[in-house]
């Protein structure tokens, strides 16, 4: 969106590191092209991340008429409370809109009524369903601030255009990726790495290619876990957030002491969760339902794959039969369920209405989510008319002259990732919308791919040196690229 003159300016600060997952990225760029307000953003990543995160004292909020904070900022407490501690003016004093994004709110949950109550924040986004939003934030703490509910992700233009290949041509029956979270999840937080782990026992010695892993090794990020998901016909799944609110941290501490006095059973086995929720984590286990759609539903849909998921929910987006197939969590009607995963007819129906009832459909856009924070910011504009005056536009000294406003925590000096990140978001920009969060990654991809292999060559130079020369030199010179065998050639010889 191309924004006037006179549009309101907001800073929205994260912590994105540019090597990382690709949702945040798409999640910036499209607040930036949706929104009706001229978004800043301010990243607070560094190389060498010491202590809570801190807004330097070089910005002046005061240059703009409202703050928003990312999810990436507000996870833990501790950055939360101390991001305005160099301020010349704190969140408190400052009379712009301020807006607070959460996820993970079942983290040390009352701390963000108290926070939101103590730095007099107008909106809250959440991904609390409404029935359940007064257990986390009390009237008492939310006088006047408008509620905006959310989804944990949301479906960026280009999945609308992800080539896949047919489903009988997929290499792999049943694809997954778990993730290892903490015992102080509880159940859902257990069951994002069991289910992959129960269907590859279950299936053990079938014909069925299978690659499940929840190894933090064999994930997947940016255009390779899409690739992955294209070449699985079934992809298994779970509902994303809790079902266990730890609200002062007592929980956390608990799980602490249990694992370390239950060292001789396996932290990842479903006998240690069991125990676990027999002692202690039963006593909490729904006490809020945080149980919603993840990012990676809508990537399955995208991609045209069959979800196999355990029975839920899921925010009200999908329906069991019509958009995947519900599994019971005992696996008592897997072979049902498979049978449909094979009828090509049946399949083809599933994965067609996901994609079109789903995916095609505004309701989960990018843009329907920040048009509908715009239009809370608005009202609360509104409310307040006068109190919040426009301020004059004056360039940040951070800024970058390349026409995009990424505003930088340190020096770009120091921080060269700073104006090149900026340099991405503006080749991204002028190619257009459908495709910038694709781009924008591959190009913060490529980047990690260089660091990589910046890293191995160091091992590899190290081991060179201080281990078995003779040896490496004899099995690798072949195996390496000409110009990089006669560097290592030319360091040894230093």
């Amino acid at each position: 969106m191309t924004h006037s003159q006179d549009a309101r300016r907001f800073l929205m600060v994260c912590h994105w590191n540019p090597n990382g997952i690709s949702t945040i990225p798409e999640y910036l760029l499209s607040w930036k092209r949706a929104s009706q307000f001229d978004i800043s953003i301010l990243n607070l990543w560094t190389r060498k991340q010491k202590g809570p995160l801190v807004i330097p004292s070089s910005v002046d909020i005061d240059e703009f008429d409202g703050l928003i904070l990312h999810p990436t900022v507000s996870y833990f407490p501790k950055n939360l409370f101390n991001l305005d501690m160099r301020l010349r003016k704190p969140f408190k004093k400052f009379h712009g809109i301020k807006v607070l994004v959460k996820q993970d709110e079942h983290v040390q949950s009352c701390r963000w009524a108290e926070f939101i109550h103590a730095k007099q924040f107008d909106i809250l986004v959440t991904c609390l369903p409404p029935s359940e939003v007064k257990k986390v934030y009390p009237d008492r703490a939310m006088d006047n601030v408008e509620v905006v509910h959310a989804l944990t992700g949301y479906v960026p233009p280009h999945f609308r255009n992800i080539s896949t290949p047919s489903y009988s041509e997929r290499p792999i029956d049943i694809g997954y990726r778990g993730s290892i979270q903490p015992l102080s999840t509880g159940r859902l937080g257990f069951e994002k790495r069991n289910i992959g782990t129960a269907l590859a026992k279950m299936l053990d010695g079938t014909d069925l290619a299978i690659d499940v892993s929840n190894r933090w090794e064999d994930r997947l990020m940016g255009r390779h876990w899409i690739d992955f998901l294209a070449s699985a016909r079934v992809v298994p799944g779970t509902q994303s957030g809790a079902c266990l609110f730890d609200f002062d941290g007592s929980v956390e501490e608990w799980c602490r002491k249990f694992t370390k006095h239950n060292a001789h059973l396996d932290p990842l086995g479903e006998v240690f969760y069991r125990t676990a929720h027999d002692e202690f984590l039963h006593r909490f286990e729904g006490n809020v339902d945080y149980a919603v759609i993840a990012p990676r539903h809508f990537e399955a849909a995208a991609t045209r794959s069959i979800q196999l998921l355990y029975e839920g929910q899921y925010s009200g987006v999908l329906e069991p039969y019509r958009h995947f197939l519900p599994l019971k969590r005992d696996l008592s009607n897997l072979d049902e369920l498979l049978d449909i995963a094979r009828d090509k007819r049946q399949a083809k129906a599933i994965t067609d209405a996901a994609f079109e009832e789903v995916i095609l459909s505004d309701n989960y856009t990018y843009d329907h989510f920040v048009g509908s924070v715009d239009d809370a910011i608005s009202r609360k504009m509104a409310e307040k008319r006068s109190s919040t005056p426009c301020i004059s536009r004056k360039h940040s000294k951070k800024e970058t002259d390349c026409g995009v406003p990424m505003l930088a925590p340190c020096d770009p000096v120091l921080e060269p990732q700073i104006p090149t990140a900026a340099e991405q978001l503006r080749s991204v920009e002028s190619i257009g919308a459908d495709c910038t969060a694709s781009v924008f990654f591959r190009v913060a991809f490529g980047r990690a791919i260089k660091e990589y292999i910046a890293a191995k060559m160091r091992e590899f130079l190290w081991r060179a040196r201080t281990k078995k020369p003779s040896s490496v030199r004899k099995t690798t010179w072949r195996s390496l690229p000409g110009p990089i065998a006669r560097f290592i050639r030319f360091f040894l010889q230093r």
